[in-house]
């Protein structure tokens, strides 16, 4: 928690264009953390105000805190589907978080925490908003033109509390056992069901504060609610809420639904997009399926 003792140094930093999200911590550590996800702007460095305020130390800890999470993002993958690269660069603002950037387009992560950034994907235009946490050490892939809002939890490690064994208990490999001399590795309890990519497709609206279980596939067009745990994959344009999340409707009829990803407009050109904004702009609701190839430009 933030040090309140530090409040005239914190007033001051908000006004610079800080937010808590940065600040945690700094006021009451000089602790280097290896996984740390508070950062700052590299520019900062010759900003004498900002230093005379929170201190050469802490001004040099923040930096090296964002030089280590930026050389730990460029190990991000971004673009297509097939079409997946490291960023040529990354950046970090203090309203929108982190941004890969691609020859292509950019793609946001917002302020994510996460301790493996280089097992992210996220496609073109997609973009996390807010605070968000990866909680595990295997893939997430996110696909284009996502929209995610902020106090995601997307769990990303296979699960280690059996329900078919004697007990759920997290026995092997864990760190608290291992400090008091009680591990039981065994080798054998992880649920390999749960091994596969946790994966968002494309074109997912994704609104506040979901959960989003290991192993779970998101389909392309999906719509999910606020508040929502998705437990397992989704069909291609659904509208699913609640806890668990369950199929309230589809977006659009199956003819539709079956036409938009014959279309995969995700995957076309940016300059095709561009070309097509009216087609962007229909309610496809009230037109026949097959009316929206013939609108392509």
């Amino acid at each position: 928690m933030i040090d309140r003792s530090c409040s005239e140094d914190l007033d001051f930093l908000r006004q610079k264009g800080f937010d808590d999200f940065v600040l945690s911590d700094v006021c009451n550590s000089l602790q280097f953390k290896e996984y740390a996800y508070y950062n700052i702007k590299g520019f900062l460095q010759d900003d004498i105000d900002v230093k005379n305020i929170i201190g050469k130390e802490k001004l040099m800890l923040l930096q090296q805190m964002f030089s280590n999470l930026r050389s730990q993002f460029l190990g991000a993958k971004i673009g297509r589907d097939g079409h997946e690269e490291n960023p040529i660069d990354v950046t970090f603002d203090f309203r929108f978080g982190w941004t890969l950037t691609s020859v292509d387009a950019p793609a946001f992560l917002g302020k994510i925490n996460t301790i493996r950034p280089e097992k992210i994907t996220l496609g073109r235009l997609s973009y996390l908003s807010g605070a968000s946490t990866v909680a595990g050490e295997n893939p997430l892939k996110i696909g284009s033109f996502c929209s995610i809002a902020e106090g995601q939890y997307f769990f990303t490690h296979p699960s280690k509390h059996p329900m078919s064994h004697l007990s759920s208990y997290v026995f092997e490999s864990s760190n608290r056992l291992i400090d008091i001399g009680f591990d039981m590795d065994d080798g054998i309890r992880h649920d390999k069901d749960n091994l596969k990519n946790t994966v968002i497709q494309n074109d997912v609206w994704i609104a506040r504060n979901c959960t989003i279980l290991s192993g779970v596939t998101i389909a392309n067009g999906c719509v999910i609610g606020a508040n929502s745990t998705v437990t397992k994959d989704t069909e291609p344009y659904g509208v699913y809420v609640g806890s668990p999340a369950r199929l309230i409707k589809h977006r659009f009829s199956k003819h539709t639904i079956d036409v938009l990803l014959k279309l995969s407009w995700w995957d076309w050109e940016i300059d095709k997009i561009k070309k097509n904004k009216e087609l962007f702009n229909l309610n496809i609701t009230n037109i026949a399926p097959e009316k929206i190839f013939e609108a392509v430009m």
